[in-house]
């Protein structure tokens, strides 16, 4: 499962085979993050640590009117409300690309009640809150972050929003059943309970898979300074498809790099890539 859900991959296969531009793209905005989660390598991230360029962030933007991606994710590797100016960033989105959904993914502590105010003028189609916990306990052992304040940020946010979707994340790692249910509980039907991920390979050690990947297949992912990565598991930017700062975001997306590698996806070889072979992600 990924952030869009259960996608059955013969499905997205024969439909990726005939696209030549990106179906989501993912822009880095910021890599800070004020969380210290224990299933998260950003805290011991060596990769600079930055905010993007409002020129950078408006080209990235531009590129995408002429490709219309369905999905545009103005968050990568941080937490979005580190960026000063995400709310007017989200407000460029929805007018240059009035089509695209915009998703966001925060741990909340930080969208204080002025800022969800701010956010009811936008036009955005899924919050994601990454919770990872169902008691107050466990969360600051897993977030180091202030449980009450994020609680009340995302039920401030809840009252008076009016985003399409809104779900709930918890990243099995170490939990129990009971916990799970009882998260389910507090958080209702709109809970997610996601995968431990491995980051490529940079949290511990999986088993192998090959099958195609739809991250390598229908994502980009654009880092702060403007380089496209390989996919939000790969956090350090070890592989990298080519710069936008003076490239157009579709050129590298079907430059020889970038199709070889969806190639290589395709036909199940994905562990020809170390990053993909160490990557517990179906």
């Amino acid at each position: 499962m990924d952030i869009f859900g259960k996608i059955k991959i013969t499905v997205m296969i024969s439909k990726m085979e005939l696209i030549e531009k990106p179906i989501s793209v993912a822009i880095e905005t910021t890599n800070f993050c004020n969380a210290k989660c224990c299933f998260c390598p950003n805290s011991t991230l060596k990769r600079k640590k930055d905010i993007m360029s409002q020129e950078l962030f408006e080209k990235i933007i531009k590129d995408c009117v002429e490709i219309q991606p369905k999905y545009i994710l103005p968050i990568l590797n941080g937490e979005p409300f580190l960026d000063p100016d995400i709310v007017s960033r989200i407000k460029f989105i929805n007018n240059k690309l009035p089509d695209s959904k915009v998703m966001l993914f925060t741990n909340a502590n930080l969208m204080t009640p002025k800022i969800s105010d701010q956010l009811l003028d936008l036009n955005i189609y899924m919050v994601t809150f990454s919770i990872n916990a169902a008691d107050e306990e466990k969360y600051s052992q897993r977030m180091k972050l202030n449980y009450k304040t994020t609680i009340d940020n995302i039920n401030s946010f809840i009252k008076n929003n009016n985003v399409s979707h809104i779900k709930f994340s918890m990243i099995a790692q170490n939990t129990s059943p009971e916990e799970i249910e009882e998260f389910k509980k507090i958080w209702g039907k709109n809970t997610f309970i996601g995968k431990y991920t491995n980051f490529s390979g940079s949290m511990y050690n999986p088993n192998p898979l090959n099958n195609p990947c739809s991250r390598a297949l229908k994502e980009m992912n654009i880092l702060h300074n403007g380089d496209v990565s390989l996919c939000c598991m790969d956090m350090e930017g070890k592989m990298i498809f080519g710069n936008i700062t003076h490239n157009h975001l579709l050129d590298i997306w079907n430059n020889e790099k970038m199709k070889k590698l969806r190639t290589v996806h395709l036909s199940n070889n994905r562990n020809k890539y170390p990053l993909c072979d160490n990557c517990n992600q179906p």
